[in-house]
């Protein structure tokens, strides 16, 4: 399952998710073009289209996606819980990610965390709906508490995560780093910056 895991290359927000727009949270499934995301970095911004996907477990390509759960990642991080692709970028930042990497912010793709900070495989036996959200450019937007990644039509779906360093305002995380701060290698100083306005 392992495998999987890391191979998947979809990203999306699964059902339940809270989107954060100029008009206060929304719910992925309501969300429409007519709303305006709030950005990290560069304030509202449109909406260029939402995909949805459905992901079923009778699919021979099915890959298990990812729980973050609620208070996974520090109180309130996020809020509620989280389901997201593997590949999903979330961003991070604090003083533990500046010390063993040499930078102060980042993105990480969700599966390289498993097993660690309350972030697990789920796998709901049954369907699951997955909406992208796609923006002019990448964007980091809040859902369910804690800041992730939008996808733009720059982005190619096959591009690794040192292939997308090259193309983010952020650093990425490789699949080692990702997996030692899974291992708890860090200490939760790092993880609150995440939901930091």
């Amino acid at each position: 399952m392992a495998e999987q895991l890391w191979d998947m290359t979809t990203t999306g927000f699964g059902p339940e998710t809270l989107i954060e727009t100029t008009e206060g949270p929304v719910p992925m499934e309501w969300l429409s073009r007519t709303h305006h995301l709030v950005t990290r970095d560069n304030g509202a911004q449109p909406i260029r289209a939402i995909e949805k996907h459905i992901l079923s477990p009778m699919d021979g390509a099915y890959v298990p996606l990812v729980v973050i759960e609620q208070d996974g990642m520090g109180q309130t991080m996020p809020d509620h819980p989280l389901i997201l692709p593997p590949q999903h970028q979330i961003f991070l930042q604090g003083p533990e990610i500046s010390l063993h990497f040499g930078f102060d912010q980042c993105l990480c793709e969700t599966g390289f965390l498993v097993g660690g900070m309350g972030i697990r495989p789920f796998n709901s036996g049954t369907p699951v709906a997955l909406h992208t959200i796609l923006t002019s450019r990448p964007e980091i937007i809040r859902t369910n508490g804690i800041w992730t990644e939008t996808k733009a039509p720059v982005f190619d779906d096959n591009l690794t995560a040192a292939d997308k360093h090259h193309l983010s305002d952020y650093p990425c995380l490789i699949e080692w780093e990702g997996r030692l701060i899974a291992r708890g290698n860090f200490n939760a100083a790092a993880w609150p910056a995440v939901a930091a306005a």
